[in-house]
């Protein structure tokens, strides 16, 4: 038995003891509540790269931790796979709606009880199931999951929007879906404005590009949703002024409407499909954010291709800015594991739902010679999570 010294779970143990009392501090002195199960808890809200450092090494430990005590056994036999058959009864028959499915009671509480064990119901006295914060995770998006192992048994044609798990259950692409429901296409905006707060990344773009240098300058963000990544950018750059462009007259609405009035002067939003030539030509930089990942390489060189016209016509050196994420190569070790699966589960969700991919540095330089052999990556400015690439026309 290893001593104290060398003991690897009390190691585990003690870093996450120490990380877990900077999380509570962080919350402290932020006069934030602990989250908790319950169906209003909210996310922890943070700034800045500090606390997601604390949070990856945290979830690695935990993680780590759990691994071991299980052993090999358990590790390799989770049982995973009868969770994803309760989730797939629970989607199919709808437990996340009002009304119960007419089974017979133990078949019923027999599936709720294992989802309970996730957090993903709760059950009170009496058997009676509730539900938690985490059911509100169990939207369409999780639902187009569910059909992946059909979908790619059936298919035989490449990858698209109209030719992914997602359209297999709803029978039409996911952004036409969203203009078809107006109530889930607002929740979503408002998810992507959340998600912008809490994403570390959005807080290091500010330090990664030197967004001074371009003095009283126009930015386009295009298919920048309601603007909420480019009031940041405004918030930190008075001089810049912004033109956000989305497909979306909803999303541009929330972003106008949300808008503080002291940055009124300095935005505007436009309606603009970005399959098209880009309708500004006298930018000092264009902007695109996790927009390309939502394609397959055909429809991004499609995209592409529309800002050339416009850089012609602009001041030579006007850049675009692609923020995306970066594959690593595999057993680089260039960013933790926690953040390696995440990037592999978000690549994995365009697959499910709109029929792309995440791509590889290789991969993007492949895209912008394809639209135009004048385009060249000149800086990879960041890798991992959120990379961000500045693209030049060489006239």
């Amino acid at each position: 038995m290893s001593d104290n010294s060398q003991s690897t779970l009390l190691r585990l143990s003690q870093t996450i003891a120490s990380l877990t009392a900077q999380v509570h501090e962080h919350l402290h002195k932020a006069s934030q509540q602990e989250p908790d199960f319950t169906p209003n808890s909210s996310e922890i809200v943070t700034e800045g790269i500090k606390f997601e450092t604390i949070k990856i090494a945290l979830s690695e430990a935990a993680r780590d931790l759990q691994l071991l005590v299980n052993g090999p056994t358990l590790r390799a036999f989770y049982g995973t796979h009868y969770d994803l058959a309760a989730h797939q009864a629970a989607l199919k028959f709808d437990f996340f709606g009002k009304d119960s499915p007419r089974w017979d009671r133990d078949t019923l509480e027999r599936i709720l009880r294992l989802l309970v064990t996730p957090r993903i119901f709760h059950e009170s006295s009496g058997n009676e199931f509730s539900h938690t914060s985490f059911h509100m995770q169990m939207d369409e998006v999780f639902q187009s999951a569910s059909e992946t192992a059909i979908f790619l048994r059936q298919s035989t044609s490449p990858l698209a929007a109209t030719n992914c798990p997602f359209h297999q259950r709803f029978k039409v692409p996911i952004f036409e879906y969203y203009q078809q429901n107006p109530t889930k296409v607002a929740r979503f905006g408002k998810a992507l404005a959340g998600a912008t707060k809490l994403d570390r990344n959005v807080s290091a773009l500010r330090d990664v590009y030197d967004w001074g240098s371009i003095g009283k300058g126009l930015i386009v963000d295009v298919g920048g949703v309601d603007g909420s990544v480019s009031l940041l950018l405004a918030k930190e750059w008075p001089e810049l002024s912004f033109v956000v462009q989305d497909s979306s007259p909803t999303l541009l609405s929330q972003g106008s409407l949300r808008l503080p009035p002291q940055y009124t002067s300095r935005f505007s939003f436009q309606e603009y499909d970005f399959f098209t030539p880009q309708l500004i030509t006298q930018a000092d930089l264009f902007f695109i954010r996790q927009c390309l990942h939502n394609w397959p390489d055909a429809a991004c060189i499609k995209i592409l291709r529309g800002f050339v016209l416009a850089l012609e016509n602009c001041k030579d050196g006007t850049p675009i800015l692609i923020n995306e994420s970066i594959l690593p190569r595999p057993g680089s070790g260039v960013i933790s594991r926690s953040e390696e699966r995440l990037m592999r589960q978000v690549d994995l969700s365009m697959l499910i739902n709109v029929g792309a991919r995440q791509r590889t540095e290789d991969d993007f330089h492949r895209l912008v010679k394809a639209a135009d052999n004048r385009l060249d990556i000149v800086k990879v400015h960041s890798v991992g999570s959120m990379g961000l690439l500045e693209v030049h026309l060489f006239k």
